[in-house]
């Protein structure tokens, strides 16, 4: 299996701790890597499952979706204290961000303003980069607003680490991606087809960090 470092060392890896631990005959690889695998090139034959998040890279590949994929507006509360809270997306530009660099995800940073679907965001990026953790740690460091997945924010919002904006009505819309399984055969083997039906029920529509943050959601006050 191969995993995006982030989400594996968060997610995949104690799933994949509970898996081996209920299957005492299967073993397993898991390789955290933050590059493309190309299951028809270099790695034919090698990778069993993939795991991305976000929009499908190549149509020949046959995707499980394993958890929705949710986004969401936070900033520590140091520098909410030091900048104010902004109340509605347009007022974004008047605060420092922290965002990804050529690689930002299509759905960052799009909220409903006037009606209509709109990019709102901070003229000023105090940071970005190519890493979704270099974006989390800049934002608990006070750093500026950050639009972050909640599979990566939500241990950190429930603790008050990092106050949700604009969510009075609860957690955003999920994405119209997920967070899929990749995998080249369209009959998958006896051991691919139960880890797929473990992994879809560890996380599932909602996941369990959306589930944990819903439950707990408080949004900043003045």
């Amino acid at each position: 299996i191969d995993a995006p470092s982030p989400f594996g060392r968060r997610h995949l890896a104690p799933a994949i701790a509970e898996f081996l631990g209920a299957n005492p005959g299967l073993d397993v690889q898991l390789r955290l890597i933050d590059s493309f695998t190309d299951l028809h090139g270099e790695h034919l034959g090698e990778v069993d499952i993939v795991v991305r998040i976000g929009p499908l890279p190549d149509s020949r590949l046959v995707a499980t979706p394993l958890a929705s994929m949710t986004r969401i507006l936070c900033a520590s509360p140091d520098y909410l204290r030091r900048r104010g809270i902004p109340r509605s997306p347009l007022e974004l530009e008047q605060h420092d961000g922290l965002d990804w660099d050529s690689l930002a995800p299509p759905y960052a940073w799009r909220f409903e303003a006037d009606g209509k679907l709109q990019l709102c965001k901070p003229k000023r990026l105090r940071l970005t980069t190519n890493n979704a953790e270099t974006l989390l740690f800049s934002a608990l460091a006070g750093l500026g607003i950050a639009h972050l997945p909640t599979w990566l924010s939500s241990e950190h919002l429930q603790r008050g680490e990092l106050l949700p904006l604009f969510c009075e009505a609860g957690l955003p819309p999920a994405e119209p991606v997920s967070i899929y399984a990749l995998r080249l055969e369209r009959e998958a083997s006896p051991r691919t087809r139960l880890l797929l039906s473990f992994l879809k029920q560890r996380f599932g529509f909602p996941p369990p960090w959306d589930q944990a943050l819903q439950a707990g959601l408080a949004t900043p006050q003045q």
